[in-house]
């Protein structure tokens, strides 16, 4: 490219650089954000698209430069040269061609956009996605392919079929308007997880050096990236035991939550934090719990265990991950065919649920929500938790997810069967958790259990008609006073030893239950009592009934019990 103050005469003009294209304006779908789309080729003929922002032509250009030619742009180092080409990339664009700049993959309005394919209603600009969004999101071979090499390999196995159809499950959750969460398979090393995940990854994509799948060994800020470029789709982490404890945990609640941190660019401004909505499947030994809590400074939330449901992969009985071995002569050779022939078929099935989602997407969209609330009632008891319902509901979009796409010849199944597998999993999930009460509660309940189990000597004995007796407890090890009523021994635990033991629950939901099941002392009123005279001088506390402990009726210990 040569710059000429006259009508382009040959040999009358300045060198610039080697061939450059600008083929638009560009912003961001917040209308900030303007660049330039420049097109060129490479010294090797590869073709380049890159955007260039317009806040770095300002000044001498030096990044600007920087980037053209790190990508292979050939360009003159004379000071009027480097100042050419920044005018040539402010003004030389068509002045009505102009894109729209794209973070991530997913929903734009009511468009799914992948990189080099769009669905559903077409947006009314050009759409640029940075390439380093989807480079997993490929496709090889065809529809037909994937079900006949794959697909039905698939069936018959409830845990595969609860995969490739929890792989369906991603582009649904906006539409739906569910929150975003992960699936955890646990089990034995040699045991199909990372079949398992190579096959959920080849419903969506692949292409990488290990298919679809990403590896949990990263750091936080990594992950955060790697979420982003899994936008409204599935996100698959293989062996979660390369982690840390710290990364799990911040990983489990930041996932489903579907927001980064927030950080300053260099000029000290706020920088947007990357967004999603996804869901993801994860794998390991341990299951999420155990990993947070294996190094002793991590605690396991409740929270954690709604947002991410383990799964056992023997579905805690001990059988094979492959019920149907379809002629294969073990389950090993079944799932090493699986493993190989996912590296050559993949990303079709997703894309052909996603075209055939939006050409009727109102109505398909209304029949998936009428057949969550259908097998949330169905599977879940009037008395369950608010977390039971939560984790029903997302076995509901599997299995809403799996039988649309059974219906749309996308899953080689029968019919029913990503309805049976959803439900049968969601039953293992329910045993495996201990019931369907508050799973918070629960565990302060047994916390509270376990502490007058082991830990009665820490409360001072007072007799009424006496002064104190073995009081040789020091202040940090004291936990309250123990005494006589009648035949019963009370335990008055004290107010700040109550708030420590019941963390992680509502207080005021915690006597209203402990009141419930007779475990604690009430007054004339029926309320709680939390004053007690001890000595001639007011204690604040709780006072515990712990010989009530066996009189739980059965229909309390679902409740109880993890």
């Amino acid at each position: 490219m040569f710059y000429t103050p006259n009508d382009g005469q040959e040999n009358d003009g300045i060198y610039i650089c080697s061939p450059l294209k600008i083929l638009g304006k560009m912003r961001n779908s917040s209308g900030v954000g303007w660049a330039r789309l420049v097109e060129f080729t490479a010294p090797d003929g590869q073709r380049k698209q890159l955007p260039i922002n317009m806040k770095d032509c300002t000044g001498r250009g030096e990044l600007v430069r920087s980037i053209l030619s790190d990508h292979g742009l050939e360009i003159a180092m004379y000071p009027k040269a480097n100042s050419l080409l920044m005018e040539y990339i402010q003004y030389g664009a068509p002045e009505d061609n102009i894109y729209l700049q794209l973070d991530k993959v997913g929903w734009h309005e009511a468009t799914y956009v992948l990189p080099d394919e769009q669905y559903g209603a077409s947006l009314s600009e050009k759409i640029y996605l940075a390439e380093t969004t989807g480079t997993l999101h490929n496709i090889s071979g065809d529809l037909q392919l994937w079900q006949e090499r794959i697909g039905k390999l698939c069936a018959g196995n409830s845990l595969l079929v609860l995969a490739t159809s929890y792989a369906l499950t991603g582009p649904l959750l906006r539409p739906c308007d569910m929150e975003g969460g992960g699936l955890h398979i646990y089990g034995a090393s040699s045991t199909g997880k990372t079949t398992l995940a190579l096959v959920a990854g080849s419903v969506c994509g692949g292409g990488g050096n290990r298919g679809y799948l990403r590896q949990w060994r990263s750091t936080h800020n990594a992950l955060e990236h790697t979420a982003a470029m899994h936008n409204d789709n599935l996100l698959v982490l293989d062996e979660v035991g390369q982690a840390t404890a710290e990364v799990v945990s911040q990983v489990a609640y930041m996932l489903p939550n579907g927001q980064g941190r927030s950080r300053m660019r260099a000029d000290a401004s706020l920088r947007d934090p990357l967004t999603w909505r996804l869901n993801f499947l994860s794998t390991g030994e341990l299951t999420i719990n155990d990993k947070i809590e294996e190094s002793g400074k991590q605690r396991a939330m409740a929270g954690q265990a709604v947002r991410i449901i383990d799964l056992p992969i023997d579905g805690g009985t001990g059988e094979n991950m492959f019920a149907n071995l379809h002629e294969h002569a073990d389950p090993a050779s079944l799932s090493v065919a699986l493993a190989d022939v996912c590296n050559n078929s993949y990303g079709t099935a997703l894309r052909a649920f996603i075209a055939k989602y939006c050409e009727g997407s109102e109505q398909n969209q209304e029949s998936l929500l009428k057949k969550i609330d259908e097998f949330v009632s169905l599977n879940v008891s009037s008395d369950a938790s608010g977390q039971v319902r939560r984790v029903a509901r997302k076995f509901g979009l599997i299995a809403s997810a799996g039988e649309a796409a059974i219906e749309w010849g996308i899953l080689p199944f029968s019919k029913g069967e990503a309805y049976a597998s959803a439900q049968r999993w969601f039953k293992i999930w329910l045993e495996q958790r201990g019931g369907s009460g508050d799973l918070e509660m629960a565990k302060v309940l047994k916390r509270i259990q376990d502490h007058f189990a082991l830990n009665q000597s820490q409360y001072v004995r007072w007799d009424r008609h006496a002064s104190l007796v073995d009081n040789n407890l020091s202040q940090p090890n004291m936990w309250g006073y123990r005494i006589k009523d009648g035949g019963e021994e009370l335990f008055i635990m004290l107010t700040p030893r109550v708030d420590e033991i019941a963390r992680g629950v509502n207080r005021k939901c915690l006597l209203g239950v402990l009141k419930a099941k007779g475990w604690v002392v009430c007054d004339a009123s029926g309320k709680v009592r939390e004053t007690h005279s001890i000595g001639g001088k007011n204690k604040r506390g709780i006072a515990f009934i712990p010989a009530r402990w066996d009189e739980v009726s059965k229909s309390d210990s679902s409740s109880l019990s993890l």
